[in-house]
């Protein structure tokens, strides 16, 4: 019997490598595992913040409002549906209503904002809603598509004309829906004459403009800064400079054609010096662009490339669903990719790791599943995101909520407690890397497994093997139970210790056999888990 050992996949998923012998510490798929140091780590649970009133529907944006004091007590955090805008600062039931939306079909509640200080140093937070127009708040007012930003040419444009806001270089930037053409105030400015400004003629495959990013090639505010516009053919433009009515001081620096762009807006995010952009490719790396690679090979062994055929298998199904985000918690060191749920489908979250970093030098993927997110964003430390409507009065519980990570649990109430019925362990899952076992072309009988997790809670958990090339996933819990000193079933409730860290590592039996092997580790807990490594041992036998 031959023996072998297989780190936990800390380089996460890459579907640029073959099926075949792929290396260690890479795997096919990772469920609730995100490739952290030491290990896989387990994906955080969440606690509700806040959870509607009757009639309320669900909250298709969050949107914070920073407001800089020292004690972060000014600070704010709204949502919005497709009624309107609510106040959720303070966790609990229901919302105060800030603006009920004149226009409450198609994708109401879907907005891009952006917080802005003026000459004056005053903080503003701007925000444009795809069938309301354009919003301008100061502190807890709110002028709704205001008159006094105007705009020029004709037919006319007005501000309730606006679906997306950002701001570059000091300067408000306005894109209507339906329109190539965007519009810019002048700098510090919150409110006077626009200039527009036309992108189409240089968007060689034609369509609306999507919106407008500030990048950061340096990862700060300094002079890599570039204005990036995309197109919803996929026509990428980026700019630089700071006045763009002075040719001597504004340029385009580089153009490309990246695909499709699905449904939404928010396609796009920037973190750790480099922007991101959805498109039919998959997943575009910015900084590999303008470095001179193509859209083909653009990033071949870094971050963007590693998950772009997975993306691009979603899109053939979904290119045209509103859902698809790029969001950015820079707290955390993670980028998230949102998908869009199609009915009957697991949600599922694309993950990156900035911090974990392959031998490649790329950053490392993995998948949330079982998240139901519509919109996420960071807040005040921590990471907050809300859910899908729902219609059954039970899953109200659980969602159609606001909700922000926190402990190992899903959908604990709003004083942190355990809804029977309702909140759920994390359930996690590897589908590992396929390995000849340096036995190329023998057959092999996996004998036995076992894996080495870490963990502070009791945890279910199966693994098996998987032959040739099976990818699928395995059994359900076998009900293996780990403890710290206690056996389940066995020991006296109340009276032994159920909590404190420790390593389940029980041996299980295999079955089938095969030429090639991989493994399928499944498990749940409601605590906090680490997956290490696994060993197993096997025999091997004849070539035919």
């Amino acid at each position: 019997m031959q023996e072998w050992d297989e780190p936990a996949p800390i380089y996460g998923m890459d579907t640029t490598l073959p099926l075949f012998n792929m290396p260690k510490g890479f795997a096919y798929a990772l469920y609730n595992l995100i490739p952290s140091a030491y290990g896989c780590e387990s994906r955080p649970g969440y606690q509700n913040w806040n959870t509607p009133f009757s009639g309320e529907t669900e909250a298709r944006t969050l949107m914070p409002y920073n407001r800089g004091t020292r004690d972060l007590s000014a600070n704010r955090l709204y949502k919005a549906t497709k009624e309107g805008i609510y106040e959720i600062t303070l966790p609990g039931i229901g919302a105060p209503l800030r603006h009920t939306f004149t226009n409450q079909a198609g994708d109401a509640g879907f907005l891009s904002y952006v917080q802005f200080t003026n000459a004056n140093t005053i903080e503003f937070l701007f925000f444009a809603d795809e069938e309301n127009g354009l919003f301008r708040q100061q502190d807890t007012a709110i002028v709704v598509n205001p008159t006094d930003i105007t705009f020029p040419g004709s037919p006319a444009v007005t501000s309730a004309d606006i679906s997306f806001v950002t701001s570059y270089k000091g300067r408000l930037w306005f894109v209507p829906r339906n329109s190539s053409d965007a519009y810019y105030l002048p700098v510090g400015a919150v409110s006077g004459a626009t200039t527009k400004f036309q992108f189409g003629a240089k968007m060689s495959q034609g369509g609306n403009l999507v919106g407008l990013w500030d990048w950061s090639l340096d990862g700060g505010d300094g002079i890599d800064d570039y204005l990036v516009a995309i197109g919803r053919n996929g026509d990428v433009l980026v700019y630089q400079g700071t006045d763009p009515a002075q040719s001597s001081t504004w340029a385009l620096v580089g153009r490309w054609e990246i695909g499709g762009i699905p449904k939404g807006r928010r396609i796009a995010g920037e973190i750790g010096g480099d922007l991101y952009i959805l498109s039919a490719f998959g997943l575009t790396s910015l900084k590999s662009l303008l470095a001179g690679t193509s859209v083909l090979t653009a990033d071949a062994r870094g971050a963007a490339n590693k998950i772009s055929y997975f993306i691009r298998s979603l899109m053939a199904t979904r290119k045209e669903v509103i859902g698809w985000k790029v969001l950015t918690l820079p707290e955390e060191g993670k980028l998230v990719i949102l998908i869009p749920t199609l009915t009957g489908e697991s949600h599922l979250q694309l993950v990156l790791n900035l911090h974990q970093l392959g031998p490649d030098r790329g950053a490392a993927w993995g998948l949330w599943r079982d998240l139901p997110v519509l919109d996420m964003v960071a807040w005040k430390g921590l990471t907050y995101f809300s859910t899908p409507y729902a219609v059954d009065s039970a899953e109200k519980l659980q969602y159609n909520v606001v909700a922000f990570m926190k402990g190992s649990i899903d959908a604990l109430n709003l004083n942190g407690n355990v809804i029977p019925g309702i909140s759920q362990p994390i359930k996690f899952a590897v589908v590992g890397r396929y390995s000849p076992l340096e036995a190329p072309g023998r057959y092999k009988q996996v004998q036995f497994l076992r894996p080495q997790l870490v963990t502070t809670s009791s945890l279910s958990y199966s693994c098996v093997p998987l032959y040739d090339y099976d990818l699928q996933e395995g059994p359900s819990l076998i009900g293996i139970q780990a403890g710290t000193g206690s056996v389940w079933d066995t020991a006296i409730w109340d009276s032994n210790v159920w909590s404190g860290i420790f390593t389940a590592q029980v041996l299980s039996g295999g079955s089938g056999y095969g030429t090639q092997v991989a493994t399928y580790l499944k498990g749940e807990a409601w605590g906090k888990v680490n997956y290490i490594s696994l060993a197993g041992a096997h025999t091997t036998w004849a070539f035919l």
